[in-house]
């Protein structure tokens, strides 16, 4: 009988501090730069940031935001962010490419389409791609 209530009182304790260390985190500092890039809304945070290239050559950078909005803009220059809800938008994952230096895994071609803005080309990595398809809600 003991034993059980010493079972039960570090069983407590346990759960207890995990809830303490629960309310106690802080979210990671939001970079400023991104915060620019993606024209984020008061109380929006952005995701994973994905690395991506267009077409032309240009860095750029990729996220899911907190409200579930896909928005992307080139990484360097300074530009009006690409922001998509959604609802309505599909995504084609094109072919593969050779891996480039200092990437994990093969880049492959992304293009999102949405009906009120011309389709969004650039590459991305494999899972980065698969991340996207699975946000899309293309319309039935």
């Amino acid at each position: 009988m003991l034993l059980l209530v010493a079972i039960l009182i570090v069983g407590l304790g346990i759960s207890s501090l995990r809830w303490e260390l629960r309310k106690r985190y802080q979210p990671p500092p939001m970079n400023a730069a991104a915060l620019m890039r993606f024209a984020l809304l008061p109380g929006e945070r952005y995701g994973v940031v994905w690395q991506a290239v267009h077409p032309s050559g240009e860095p750029m950078i990729v996220t899911i935001t907190s409200t579930g909005i896909l928005a992307a803009n080139y990484a360097v220059a300074q530009g009006a962010p690409v922001r998509l809800h959604p609802a309505g938008v599909s995504v084609a994952v094109g072919a593969r490419h050779m891996i480039t230096p200092g990437a994990v895994e093969p880049m492959v071609d992304v293009t999102v389409s949405s009906p009120n803005q011309s389709p969004l080309a650039f590459r991305l990595a494999l899972s980065s791609a698969k991340a996207i398809s699975a946000w899309a809600r293309p319309s039935s």
